[in-house]
């Protein structure tokens, strides 16, 4: 589904696009399909599907509604001194309550990545920093790894090994996609914080036929967690 989600958005955005390019170079005349504030459509959109398909929902409110202000604001409805002097600075305090909140929850991926990293575990580190990443897992058998994507793409393929009762990942995405691919046969437990991001993850799993348990710890900032 969220493989279809993806080329549905993608679609709508090149047909913008060459709308748009036929509109400035004068080959066609779309009229007012192109409202002033249409732009940003580009953010309410994405974030009107991930509202619905992502277990983060507060960063994905808040883009829908700086979204709606900016298009009152481009239709002369609203002004710019209204959202700079209130708008903004309230978000600034909301996120703040919630980082400040999210820091007395018992966040268990967290201390079980600390367990491993005292016990004197060997802790993988992947990175993607402007690039595109898959790395080879050549250990058979998987304990924990640190992922980080920023302003890049990441994805791990865990299918094939064998996960180890109380394995790890700690997640991290900003401005950047991190995909985790596990085995059927495996407990997914997810401690996530996201701000104007999200940490997805297939419905299907933690069931009581399952016989090891992953823990994943996922943070995004205007970024993407798919655990698959």
């Amino acid at each position: 589904m969220k493989k279809f989600q993806k080329m549905f958005l993608g679609l709508i955005i090149v047909i913008l696009g060459v709308l748009w390019g036929l509109h400035l170079n004068k080959v066609i005349n779309i009229g007012n399909i192109f409202f002033d504030g249409w732009w940003a459509l580009f953010i309410i959109v994405p974030c009107t599907i991930n509202l619905f398909t992502s277990k983060e929902k507060f960063s994905n409110l808040i883009g829908i509604g700086v979204g709606v202000l900016a298009i009152l604001i481009a239709q002369d409805i609203l002004s710019l001194s209204v959202l700079w002097n209130w708008f903004f600075p309230g978000i600034i305090v909301v996120i703040g309550l919630k980082i400040f909140v999210y820091g007395f929850k018992k966040n268990t991926a967290s201390e079980v990545m600390k367990k491993k990293a005292d016990s004197g575990i060997k802790i993988s580190k992947f990175n993607a920093i402007f690039s595109e990443e898959k790395p080879e897992i050549k250990s058979d058998v998987f304990e924990a790894a640190d992922l980080n994507a920023v302003f890049g793409s990441l994805k791990i393929d865990l299918r094939n090994s064998q996960i180890k009762e109380g394995s790890v990942i700690s997640a991290f995405a900003m401005l950047g996609e991190i995909e985790i691919l596990l085995p059927e046969d495996v407990n997914v437990k997810t401690d996530s914080s996201s701000v104007f991001g999200s940490v997805t993850e297939k419905k299907h799993r933690e069931t009581d036929d399952n016989e090891k348990t992953i823990y994943i710890d996922a943070k995004t900032f205007m970024g993407g967690v798919n655990i698959n």
